[in-house]
Order: C-alpha cells, then structure tokens, then sequence
C-alpha cells in the first residue's frame, strides 16, 4: 500500500552527501521523502524497484532511492554515452519521468 501524502504531493530530496550516506539516512528519512537522489553515493549493492546505483567508483556514484511505495527504473532511453544524465521512471499513485542530472533534479 502507498503512503501517498494527503495533498498528492511527491517530495523528492537530492543531497550530496559526499560518499557518507549511510551515515545520514537516518536525517533524510526524517523528511519521509519519496524519492532521493544522492551524488556522491558509495555503492550499496544490488539494483532493485526501490534503488539504483550509478556510477564508475565504487565510492562516488549517483544513488536514486524510492520510499513510500514508489517503484523506480531505468527508462529504456538510457544511454551510457550520456554519463551523468540517468532517465528514470517512477511509477506508483503518481507515475513520471525524471531526468536525474549529475547533481539537480528535473521533471520531465
């Protein structure tokens, strides 16, 4: 079941949290965010619906999280060539793209 805020707002939160962010999750959740983007995330593991990894150092990549329900994936117009702009759909009471840039968040 989604925990969809009342007002059918997402929140999404990008912070770069440079390479400490599981020293800092438990600020972020504080915030009960939908969706979060971190520059500068250290690799956590496996790629799963609610979280994404990418990057060439183990150390410093980009992590894109989902909470509240959301489930998350790599658009099928992804291209590597492009290192630092990841196309990301977001599907759950509200579906969208995202354009996750190196360090910003844009709406498309």
């Amino acid at each position: 079941m989604y925990e969809f805020n009342v007002f059918g707002i997402m929140k999404i939160i990008s912070w770069n949290c440079k390479m400490a962010f599981k020293n800092k999750l438990d600020f972020i959740q504080k915030f009960n965010p939908d969706i979060v983007v971190i520059p500068e995330c250290e690799n956590f593991g496996n790629q799963t619906s609610n979280r994404l990894w990418f990057g060439d150092n183990g150390n410093k990549g980009i992590g894109i999280f989902s909470y509240s329900g959301f489930e998350i994936e790599l658009n099928s117009n992804y291209d590597p060539g492009f290192r630092y702009i990841i196309p990301i759909m977001v599907k759950g009471p509200m579906n969208l793209s995202l354009a996750v840039p190196k360090c910003t968040i844009l709406a498309v």
